[in-house]
């Protein structure tokens, strides 16, 4: 059998306890406890006997009042209410047994209890009213009406904010458990709808922070157009429709059939960069760095791919220096029989191919060399390190400077993979 707790505040004056009696003798609670005032505090077995002279009926339990000092304190009845609330919480009460009387006592007292109600999701909310009132404005005895409201829309609109705020913080798994949690518990298709809309929303953009493409666009796919620009996504949603095209097209198109131009995917360079920036806006220096290493990586295969070259194994056949030639078949793995070569030696075949500004970038300048060691020494690479939030913006701007050498348009292309803020 469900059980009930009516957690109420209770005010004085002349008949008081007869609206109280009748809110009692609706919803039948086997708890009652009021929050009131010392003066307020007298008039409770005056509503034991009207609940016994107007309904016939025995007073529920009634536990310790909550008791308070000023009755003009909204922030006092919100940290009270929010105590007794908490406490029928650890008591097994869910929030849907947990009803909430806002009628009784001062403005202040109603506003704390009601939004201490709200703060924890008590959807059971009620207030005694009537239209037949004496000379003093008092519903007349008898006449009591009791009025019941769910806030559901006030609910669900301070979760969409939350929602808004996690997504604008990357916090998308926790986003996605807040908005499940909505869909779950609200029935009302219009209320719903906004939510709906957002999973799919989060859900791409959870995806795609996780570099997982084409899982991204299939959720974005379920996104109308009209909601794709109303909410500004238009640009993102492109900008990930083109890396995953050409992904399909690398996937599904033989190695040699392709020109090296296209088996590259040069979007995938703002890409990281804004997902190592995002990183850093967390505070995740070290994921962050991580990112940018493997950026310097790809950069140097991208350039490396125009000239045919692929640092899996390089085909030392494509060289027409001898010299070249012999110098990375010497690098040939006994036992892979494959030449691989490892960053430093990516940019060191970049000059040797007269790629010049960018292997200097890498190879000579000092502070980088220098930045590289610290993130070997980092707790994702060799060592315990952590990395800084100054060592993560030294490494940014010198990463930067190599993807533009690349990518003259790169900063065009990073406003299309930064992700919005809702």
């Amino acid at each position: 059998m469900a059980k009930r707790i009516l957690i109420m505040t209770l005010g004085t004056g002349r008949g008081v306890e007869n609206g109280i009696a009748k809110c009692i003798q609706t919803f039948n609670p086997d708890v009652v406890r009021f929050i009131t005032t010392h003066q307020g505090k007298e008039t409770i077995p005056k509503v034991a006997e009207a609940l016994q002279t107007l309904y016939q009926l025995e007073m529920p339990q009634v536990v310790e009042p909550v008791m308070l000092e000023r009755e003009s304190d909204v922030n006092l009845t919100y940290r009270q209410s929010i105590a007794a609330i908490d406490e029928a919480l650890h008591e097994d009460y869910s929030p849907h047994e947990i009803y909430i009387d806002f009628t009784s006592g001062t403005k202040a007292m109603s506003v704390g209890i009601s939004l201490a109600a709200f703060m924890r999701e008590c959807p059971q909310m009620v207030y005694i009213g009537g239209f037949d009132r004496d000379e003093n404005g008092r519903v007349i005895t008898g006449s009591e009406t009791i009025m019941s409201f769910t806030p559901t829309i006030v609910f669900a609109g301070y979760k969409e904010k939350l929602l808004k705020q996690m997504f604008n913080h990357y916090q998308f798994e926790a986003a996605t458990q807040l908005v499940d949690n909505v869909l779950q518990t609200v029935p009302n298709p219009a209320v719903r709808q906004p939510f709906e809309t957002l999973k799919w929303i989060i859900a791409g953009y959870a995806h795609w922070d996780k570099f997982d493409h084409q899982e991204a666009k299939q959720n974005f796919d379920k996104v109308s157009r009209e909601v794709l620009e109303t909410w500004g996504l238009t640009q993102n949603v492109g900008f990930l429709k083109r890396i995953v095209g050409k992904q399909e097209t690398i996937k599904q198109s033989p190695a040699e059939s392709l020109p090296a131009t296209q088996r590259s995917i040069p979007e995938l360079i703002p890409d990281l960069l804004e997902n190592a920036y995002r990183r850093a806006q967390e505070g995740k220096y070290d994921d962050a760095v991580a990112r940018l290493y493997r950026l310097m990586e790809l950069i140097g295969q991208m350039k490396l791919a125009e000239y045919g070259f692929d640092t899996g194994d390089i085909d030392v056949n494509r060289f027409e220096d001898e010299t070249l030639k012999a110098k990375y078949e010497a690098m040939r793995s006994p036992r892979t029989k494959k030449v691989q070569i490892g960053l430093a030696k990516n940019y060191e075949l970049l000059r040797d191919l007269g790629e010049e500004e960018l292997a200097a970038i890498y190879l000579d300048d000092p502070k980088m060399q220098g930045l590289l060691n610290q993130r070997n020494n980092s707790i994702l690479a060799h060592g315990l390190t952590p990395i800084s939030k100054d060592d993560f913006e030294k490494f940014y701007e010198k990463v930067c400077t190599l993807a533009e050498t690349l990518l003259p348009n790169l900063n065009e292309m990073r406003k299309q993979a930064e992700f919005v803020t809702l």
